[in-house]
């Protein structure tokens, strides 16, 4: 934010709002892959105009901000460190496997985990618009209420399952019949559920055998521990629905947006305590861009703190062992960050088994890992496919824990429980 045209807190909170209640208008089917061109124009060495906003990344967050920022009437330019999304692997659901290891994939892989028999995990992140929606499996969970519950009891005010509600309705547009009144139809969210394989009817029917509830609504607020079938981010017609496709792609011909693909983004520029621009690669070319409000980082879980701790934001400590010069000596940054581990439970299939319409996550389940829990902390997925080299036919079913502890049962579980980031 620049010193001499800034926007207090109170003001940005206004601002905020007053955005969010323009209304978005009525979500469209995906009418096509990214449409504009990398604009020169935007990049200019010594650009006298500046943006109002930049926005780093065009992932989930991305997106959406881009979107409300576009509609509000604001200059914004959105920089991507991937290409455009106009591979069409990524918006055909049953293709969403070959997008790992693909141009739009990171590829990230974590240092050898001594839990998992000292292995390098492979950890697949999107990189091109629409970000990790670009190229995840598409599930639509919202999360348990508990979850937010346990944050708003722990000092996240604002952030109880009560409080998110408004805005998970407010995002989205249902397209899935007979669900509880928890849904919504007038967001840009496209949700949907195609039909599902036969394999997926027999996994679920299997379930409810061994004493599993099927669960009709697993995003409805109540209890969601059983078998169920999945709802998706995909559009009506059986098009994938990434944050860009439902968000950006209608406004990417915008007069008042600018979108880079391929910048890669080296650290944001300061000038005294504000952060003011971004230094950026764009086809071997620097450039530095000023912003005459607010940069927002919005580059996901792995590569927001790294842009931060190369901003010199960070440990101190460790930044100065790294050769940089510490800007804000901020120790959270980078650390206790947690993902869902899945361990593979792989069955080979004497038949061809269909991968379906969707990403071949055909089914789950929630349940909890321990009888004293108040929700499941655990949920595993059935995948039409074989997650094993040697495999060719075949069906995954794949148990992961998630980031989750009921506060009441941590002495009895013997679990060490972390306190959330505060997000306000």
């Amino acid at each position: 934010m620049n010193p001499d045209n800034k926007l207090t807190d109170s003001g940005r909170r206004r601002f905020i709002a007053a955005s969010l209640a323009i209304g978005a208008a009525a979500a469209l089917p995906f009418s096509g892959h990214a449409r504009q061109p990398v604009p020169r124009k935007a990049a200019t060495r010594n650009d006298k105009s500046k943006y109002d906003f930049i926005i780093i990344g065009a992932g989930s967050a991305g997106s959406v901000v881009t979107r409300r920022l576009v509609d509000a009437g604001l200059k914004v330019l959105l920089l991507e460190a991937g290409p455009r999304d106009d591979m069409p692997a990524i918006h055909n659901p049953p293709q969403a496997m070959e997008l790992w290891h693909s141009a739009v994939d990171w590829g990230f892989s974590t240092q050898p985990q001594i839990y998992a028999g000292k292995q390098d995990i492979y950890w697949p992140r999107g990189k091109t618009l629409g970000g990790s929606s670009a190229i995840n499996g598409m599930m639509y969970v919202r999360g348990l209420p508990a979850d937010y519950d346990n944050w708003a009891a722990l000092g996240a005010t604002g952030w109880s399952w009560q409080e998110v509600l408004p805005y998970f309705r407010k995002a989205e547009h249902c397209n899935i019949s007979g669900l509880s009144a928890m849904h919504s139809t007038g967001g840009l969210l496209q949700v949907s559920s195609p039909a599902m394989t036969p394999l997926a009817h027999a996994f679920v029917e299997a379930g409810q055998q061994a004493g599993l509830r099927l669960v009709k609504d697993y995003n409805d607020g109540q209890d969601s521990s059983g078998i169920s079938f999945p709802q998706y981010t995909m559009t009506p017609d059986g098009k994938r629905a990434s944050a860009w496709v439902c968000y950006g792609d209608a406004i990417s011909q915008a007069d008042n947006l600018s979108v880079i693909t391929e910048a890669r983004v080296l650290k944001l520029l300061n000038q005294r305590d504000r952060i003011t621009g971004v230094h950026f690669i764009h086809r071997g070319i620097d450039y530095r861009i000023e912003a005459r409000h607010e940069v927002l980082l919005c580059a996901g879980s792995l590569m927001s703190p790294s842009i931060l701790l190369h901003s010199g934001i960070g440990p101190a400590e460790q930044l100065e062992k790294m050769g940089i010069t510490p800007l804000v000596n901020l120790p959270g940054v980078g650390e206790n960050l947690h993902d869902h581990l899945v361990c593979p439970m792989v069955w080979s299939s004497p038949q061809p088994v269909e991968v379906g319409l969707a990403s071949g996550i055909e089914a789950q389940i929630f349940h909890k890992s321990a009888p004293q829990l108040s929700a499941p902390d655990t949920q595993s997925l059935l995948f039409t496919m074989p997650f094993l080299p040697g495999v060719s036919q075949g069906y995954t079913v794949t148990p992961l824990h998630r980031v989750w502890c009921d506060r009441k049962a941590v002495a009895a579980c013997g679990l060490t429980h972390a306190t959330p980031y505060n997000p306000r």
